[in-house]
């Protein structure tokens, strides 16, 4: 496991113990009757569960799909979802209740748990990053005094290596983007509609060093997936 992976999972198991988690969402599917109301947080959690599982498995991308959901109880002032592992190697998802704040209704709730599960599913957990954010950050500080002009092979080496390692995440962003609306349209909820949360969040498309895809891009990839994009057919 990447050290990078695994100084956040740390960092995200103190947080738990620091602000208190909710007890996780598991994967196990419920009869339909017994799920909590669609539009909490443990009832969209329930329901995109179990085809989150259920695609991980047939996709056979990922070590492990037994994904926990934790909600943190208490205020972080941090909007965020993430995913990591657990001690014993688990994957899971975390939300924090600044971020059901800004949702506007479950549908966007269900499409950013969507796309968190999508990362475990296809295995970004365990990418690599070869150049650091202080790197990165440093690197940019370099160029810009040099007006943009690699003047070493050592700045040439981290150039490549930095945007290789960035075009990579991008498009990991794009995949989870994609299966993440099939995952929470799946699970009955309205993913077009979820997918106005991104047209709301900063775009980190126009920051050079982002790992992210523009949101342009990204609404681009879920309104393709939403038209084309199947999910394995759930058994019965």
């Amino acid at each position: 496991m990447p050290v990078d992976i695994c100084k956040t999972a740390l960092r995200v198991l103190a947080f738990c113990v620091l602000t208190s988690c909710a007890a996780p969402i598991d994967f196990a599917a419920q009869d339909a009757a017994e799920l909590p109301d669609a539009n909490s947080f443990e009832g969209i959690a329930a329901r995109i569960a179990p085809v989150a599982q259920h695609t991980c498995e047939a996709f056979g991308l990922a070590i492990d799909c037994r994904i926990q959901i934790f909600l943190a109880s208490t205020k972080t002032e941090t909007s965020n979802a993430f995913q990591s592992f657990d001690n014993r190697g688990r994957p899971f998802l975390l939300v924090t209740p600044e971020l059901l704040d800004e949702a506007k209704n479950a549908d966007e709730v269900a499409l950013v748990l969507g796309h968190e599960a999508a990362h475990a599913v296809f295995g970004h957990l365990h990418m690599r990053s070869d150049v650091t954010e202080k790197e990165a950050r440093a690197l940019a500080k370099v160029l810009q005094a040099q007006d943009g002009k690699i003047k070493s092979e050592a700045q040439a080496q981290m150039v490549r290596a930095l945007f290789g390692d960035r075009s990579a995440r991008r498009h990991a962003e794009l995949e989870a983007d994609a299966l993440g609306a099939l995952l929470a349209r799946e699970a009955g909820y309205n993913a077009a509609r979820g997918a106005r949360f991104i047209e709301r969040i900063e775009d980190p498309g126009r920051h050079l060093l982002s790992t992210h895809p523009s949101n342009k891009q990204r609404l681009a990839a879920i309104t393709r997936a939403l038209k084309y994009g199947r999910l394995p057919r759930m058994p019965q």
